[in-house]
């Protein structure tokens, strides 16, 4: 309930709107609702005529053949979650669907994000290798301030951690409220209670 998936599906429809030249295209795979509720629930978001796809299958290989079969590859693959795979249901089994997207990321040339909790030791759900087989991670926190929450680096393979933004909720979606800051000694600003992982 902290804002994942609306944070996301709010970066995906600002890069895939018809009205960015730069042509992003984004693949959002969801099993939480019905894909038509999704829509529905994200058509702030979604606007017409945009690059964003949406998708409910459950399989690894389903997904990627829907990805091969498209007239171009999507620039963003969004797994909302990486538990909602089938084939990730145990700690092994999450650590192989990462290995599997990383692959085929290489291949394909495209980014591929994955969505999961956070378990009560803050480390990502299933799996405490998870972190070290991905080259960004992104952890979400609820604040003690109604409707915002936070977003950190927590690691960053190609740059800098440690950079933290707030951001809102909105009727008409998520907006940043703050960016770019670094945490340190900024306690008063990071005050944070349930943890979850992007």
């Amino acid at each position: 309930g902290v804002g994942k998936t609306r944070l996301m599906t709010s970066v995906c429809g600002h890069m895939t709107h018809p009205e960015n030249n730069d042509g992003f295209s984004a693949l959002y795979f969801q099993n939480e609702f019905a894909l038509s509720q999704f829509k529905q629930l994200n058509k702030h978001t979604i606007a017409p005529e945009s690059r964003f796809l949406c998708g409910d299958l459950v399989h690894m290989q389903d997904q990627v053949d829907y990805i091969r079969c498209q007239d171009s590859c999507p620039d963003l693959v969004v797994i909302d979650s990486v538990q909602m795979l089938a084939e990730a249901k145990s700690k092994s089994g999450i650590e192989r669907c990462i290995a599997f997207y990383k692959q085929v990321a290489m291949e394909l040339d495209i980014h591929v994000c994955f969505i999961g909790q956070l378990n009560k030791a803050g480390e990502v759900a299933g799996s405490r290798s998870v972190e070290h087989l991905v080259d960004q991670v992104f952890t979400v926190r609820h604040m003690f301030l109604p409707g915002q929450f936070g977003v950190n680096v927590t690691k960053n393979r190609w740059g800098e951690s440690g950079i933290s933004a707030r951001f809102e909720h909105t009727p008409q979606g998520v907006i940043c409220v703050s960016e770019g800051r670094k945490n340190e000694g900024d306690e008063a600003e990071i005050q944070f209670d349930n943890d979850f992982a992007m």
